[in-house]
């Protein structure tokens, strides 16, 4: 019965460990789980982590598109023993965050980048008002006033 279970266990594989809950955060079990199957992509089967110059990669595997400054960066801040997916999981959503904002903002930037016509970087306030009537819905008077 012994060798039977020596055999047994010789092939059994080890299941992952369950994928971490993050409270404050919503995410859905096929988010966790594609998170999950990138950083297994870099880990280290031993240890579970991933090493710090491996966690920008991860990231950028993940779809985040992150500068060379910003790569550097990441890499001082981790941990030299690297990280495991409990830590990096928070870490991937508050880049994802970041990049979400980062993204809005230059979009809106650009768009607005064109209607300043004396390229000082500002649109006054009749410049506004004139975008904000002659494209798009018109608006009402008291809308144009509470917007602006």
């Amino acid at each position: 019965l012994a060798k039977h279970v020596a055999v047994a266990s010789f092939f059994e594989v080890p299941l992952p460990r369950p994928l971490p809950q993050m409270p404050g955060f919503s995410l859905s079990v096929s988010e966790l789980s594609f998170i999950r199957d990138a950083f297994g992509q870099f880990e280290d089967e031993v240890t579970q982590c991933i090493l710090p110059e491996d966690v920008g990669k991860c990231l950028q595997t993940l779809g985040l598109n992150l500068s060379c400054a910003e790569l550097k960066n990441i890499k001082v801040m981790m941990p030299k023993t690297g990280v495991d997916i409990d830590v990096f999981v928070p870490l991937y959503l508050e880049w994802r965050e970041m990049a979400h904002h980062a993204d809005d903002r230059e979009a809106l930037v650009h768009a607005f980048a064109a209607f300043d016509i004396d390229g000082t970087g500002l649109i006054t306030r009749d410049e506004v008002k004139e975008i904000m009537t002659m494209y798009g819905e018109a608006l009402l008077p008291a809308e144009l006033d509470d917007l602006l």
